[in-house]
């Protein structure tokens, strides 16, 4: 005995496990049983569970998407996963999981003992384990790059400016922008994290030098702003007043996708130059010098 499909259809749909998907009334059910009687197409109606499934693959397909895309951000840019990695307390097993390959793992495993070195403050003995895993694997870039700002902050904080900034340049010889930021980054680290403004100046204006050969003109008044508060924060209140008016006009005329940020910047160099005023009127100030 052939059983038409029209009617094996019916019968599935009128049998399902879940009273959601069935006929959810006999007047439906009849209709179906008459369409197919007067020989017109079953209109059986789809099932949630499909819907349900295409979900759950989608719901599957994100963090499949994620891993990749991580994994593709880890090649590009090393030195972004140092910093994340870092900053984060992220389980060892899954660092083994998300990142591509034993080079990556070894480079990263580096950086976080020379880290523990630099919180004791032995920041010779991190520059020089940084640098011993360097010179062991002397053919991967992606060691020189991963490496390139903790081992920079290291050597700054020994006062080796031009070593820090020699293989920094060594490490982003192929991209000025590269450099700009690295340096940067460098900078940011000692005048934040570390309160060491003294050292964090000469990483500000080498990166001012850097985005300045690349011609990215926002970038080097965002240089020039932290090297403008750094100036005006040590005191040289003529050398911070040239420095934050020359990053401010450029700061204003920036036109790129990132408005908020830079509006941040905007109003945080006109509080700056706010302050340097307040601080030149004081007694003594080069203001009130003027008045006598």
């Amino acid at each position: 005995l052939q059983i038409p499909n029209a009617i094996k259809r019916i019968v599935f749909c009128a049998l399902e496990k879940s009273p959601a998907d069935r006929y959810q009334s006999m007047a439906a059910l009849r209709k179906e049983l008459m369409n197919f009687k007067m020989g017109q197409f079953v209109r059986v109606k789809q099932k949630r569970r499909f819907w349900k499934l295409a979900l759950l693959v989608c719901l599957a397909t994100i963090p499949i998407t994620f891993f990749f895309s991580f994994r593709d951000a880890v090649r590009d840019n090393p030195e972004f996963i140092s910093s994340l990695f870092l900053r984060y307390e992220i389980p060892q097993i899954f660092e083994w999981f998300i990142l591509p390959d034993d080079e990556t793992r070894i480079a990263l495993s580096s950086v976080k003992i020379a880290m523990q070195d630099f919180k004791q403050h032995k920041f010779a003995q991190a520059a020089d384990l940084l640098k011993g895993t360097i010179d062991a694997n002397p053919g991967s870039n992606r060691f020189r790059r991963m490496t390139a700002w903790p081992l920079a902050r290291a050597l700054a904080r020994q006062g080796k400016y031009d070593e820090a900034y020699s293989f920094l340049k060594q490490a982003y010889s192929a991209s000025d922008h590269q450099l700009g930021d690295n340096l940067r980054i460098v900078g940011i680290t000692l005048k934040l994290h570390d309160g060491q403004m003294k050292h964090s100046r000469y990483f500000f204006e080498k990166g001012i030098e850097a985005f300045t050969r690349a011609k990215e003109t926002y970038n080097a008044a965002v240089c020039e702003y932290f090297l403008g508060t750094c100036q005006l924060e040590s005191g040289q209140l003529a050398e911070a007043r040239k420095t934050l008016e020359a990053a401010l006009p450029k700061l204003k005329d920036y036109h790129g996708k990132d408005i908020e940020k830079n509006k941040s910047f905007i109003q945080k160099c006109e509080t700056a130059l706010q302050q340097l005023e307040a601080k030149e009127k004081e007694p003594g100030g080069p203001a009130s010098e003027q008045k006598k």
